[in-house]
């Protein structure tokens, strides 16, 4: 498990992308997508 997850970092970052901007960037796109449900967008224009 560890050593895969090392494998790949080391892929990427030869590869010129750097592991820890590539992770950020998941992250925040998994959270804008989150955000961007009908509940979510429901919730927020029912609140006076």
């Amino acid at each position: 498990m560890k050593r895969d997850r090392r494998k790949a970092a080391r892929d990427k970052i030869e590869a010129g992308i750097k592991p820890g901007a590539s992770q950020a960037r998941k992250k925040i796109t998994k959270a804008t997508l989150s955000a961007n449900t009908f509940e979510a967008i429901a919730r927020g224009w029912a609140r006076p």
